[in-house]
């Protein structure tokens, strides 16, 4: 429901604070994509609601493994947009986004990276794995991936000479 009011940009504060406090005992049983769909319409909304992103962090984190890179990525962007500093979240999405590289498309490889370097996690496995898949992908990258891949690369003070 909140990814619905999210695209239709419902800016109705006292409903937002409606939906969160009933979703947060729920969290759990979501899926990797109702996790990922609520972080993603928090952000595009702007909407910080702290006990929420807290438990969707903990429960995305029982649940990493069972999503997709679209996942992996959607929530990265979410929580690097809404700067939340949750470490474990971090770490298991670093985890998983390794383990699953290999399925990431141009997209989630370039907004995944930008959602690290906006949070400054360098993570040095993650960073070589996501440069390598770039490295692998890099000649169907779209301007924007490239752009969004180069600028994650340049904020983390990294470089990956092959990619580079």
């Amino acid at each position: 429901m909140a990814w619905s009011f999210a695209v239709q940009v419902c800016q109705n504060t006292p409903f937002r604070e409606s939906i969160s406090a009933p979703a947060i005992p729920t969290c759990t049983d979501f899926v990797p994509q109702d996790l990922a769909n609520t972080a993603w319409a928090c952000a595009s909304l702007a909407f910080v609601h702290n006990p929420l992103l807290h438990s969707i962090a903990s429960a995305s984190i029982a649940t990493i493994m069972e999503g997709i890179p679209q996942n992996l990525a959607n929530l990265s962007w979410a929580v690097s947009v809404l700067q939340l500093i949750h470490e474990p979240l971090m770490d298991a999405i670093s985890e998983a986004a390794i383990t699953t590289m290999v399925e990431f498309d141009e997209r989630n490889i370039a907004n995944t990276a930008w959602a690290f370097a906006k949070l400054g996690y360098a993570d040095e496995p993650f960073i070589h794995a996501i440069a390598s898949a770039a490295r692998r992908q890099i000649n169907d990258f779209q301007l924007q991936s490239i752009s969004n891949t180069a600028w994650a690369f340049a904020k983390l003070v990294c470089s990956h000479l092959p990619l580079m």
